[in-house]
């Protein structure tokens, strides 16, 4: 269609024109197409009498041309215009009327069959995210309206550098200007995890496309204690009979950590060695040891019962006396003497020991 400020062209339609044919290559092939039809009068008439009834007719309304007043530089672009016309383009035979009237027809069929194909809404397959959103195509604008109203939530873990987590999620249904809570985010927040504290409570909704928001998290740690006792027993053997003298228990500790989001636990070693107390030992009356002092004994995690055995043995015990004894003189009256003796016995036990041979 031509434009009502393009006098020139309009000018050149209302002249007598002569009708040109040429060679144009069409989706069926190569096929003689008629390039230029002016009909005026009763040609244009007998044209359209050909045309089978079953087929629309094409009719091309022709601006009246108007008395205009044309400039020297109109005149010359008017010129130039039909010099590139009639280079590019060959001027062919007459033909007849038949020949041009089934032209015609082939020209009308040909653009019935040229009508554009009706158009189908397109739709693609979007992934789904975790959330319940769905992300878009970027190169079409219709998918991303679902993006625009919602918004992306990414879980930075502290206990990983505050890298982000695969468990990112996408909240759907989101307007700009809505408030999202840190309490409907806890809905989406995997298993195992915990908000880090100091954080905003709510995020305000931008509109932009995939607006990302982060929010940092942490492992839950299940903490536990194991513990694992390691017994010394010292006993005391009196003859045929024993007893126990002394019971000491030493106890390995470690901590075992359960991380609820990787399901791992981390498993710290047990103290390396422990150390029993000395023990002094104490028989019963009568009786030696053959050990004064049981040492501490140095045990590990992996160590059984620890026993050791005192052997007793019966003190050797004799006894010493020493006799003292005491003369008096006594002189008499009459010029005689007598004596008077006394004597006093000392009785001590002596003890000896029978594993040192010292006595006591």
């Amino acid at each position: 269609m031509l434009s009502k400020k393009n006098i020139q062209m309009m000018i050149r339609k209302g002249q007598p024109q002569k009708q040109r044919f040429g060679l144009r290559k069409l989706s069926i092939g190569v096929a003689s197409v008629l390039l230029g039809l002016t009909f005026l009068g009763a040609s244009s008439a007998s044209a359209d009498e050909t045309v089978n009834q079953g087929e629309q007719a094409v009719q091309t309304e022709l601006a009246t041309p108007q008395p205009v007043e044309i400039t020297g530089n109109e005149s010359a672009r008017q010129s130039d215009n039909d010099e590139v016309a009639s280079s590019s383009t060959a001027e062919a035979t007459p033909v007849s009327g038949e020949v041009t009237s089934q032209v015609v027809a082939n020209s009308a069929s040909a653009v019935q069959d040229q009508t554009p194909p009706s158009t189908q809404p397109v739709t693609s397959a979007t992934p789904e995210i975790m959330g319940g959103g769905t992300v878009g195509s970027t190169s079409d604008p219709a998918s991303d309206i679902s993006q625009q109203n919602g918004v992306e939530i990414k879980f930075h873990d502290q206990d990983d550098y505050n890298n982000v987590l695969p468990d990112y999620v996408y909240i759907p249904g989101k307007n700009p200007g809505d408030k999202i809570m840190m309490d409907e985010i806890l809905n989406y927040l995997p298993a195992g995890l915990e908000i880090v504290g100091n954080q905003p409570q709510e995020f305000e909704v931008t509109g932009e496309p995939l607006q990302s928001i982060s929010v940092y998290v942490r492992h839950i740690i299940e903490e536990k204690t194991e513990s694992k006792d390691v017994e010394q027993i010292i006993y005391g053997h009196y003859g045929t009979n024993k007893e126990i003298l002394n019971h000491q228990v030493v106890t390995f500790t470690r901590v075992v950590r359960y991380d609820k989001y990787t399901n791992q636990y981390v498993v710290q070693d047990w103290q390396p060695s422990l150390t029993f107390q000395d023990y002094m030992v104490v028989p019963k009356d009568g009786f030696s040891a053959n050990q004064s002092v049981v040492k501490g004994t140095t045990v590990n995690s992996d160590s059984n019962t620890v026993t050791i055995d005192v052997m007793m043995k019966k003190n050797e015990v004799r006894t010493e006396t020493n006799t003292v004894t005491r003369t008096i003189i006594l002189y008499l009256p009459d010029g005689t003497t007598r004596e008077i003796v006394q004597t006093v016995v000392f009785n001590r036990d002596i003890i000896t020991n029978p594993w040192t041979n010292e006595t006591t």
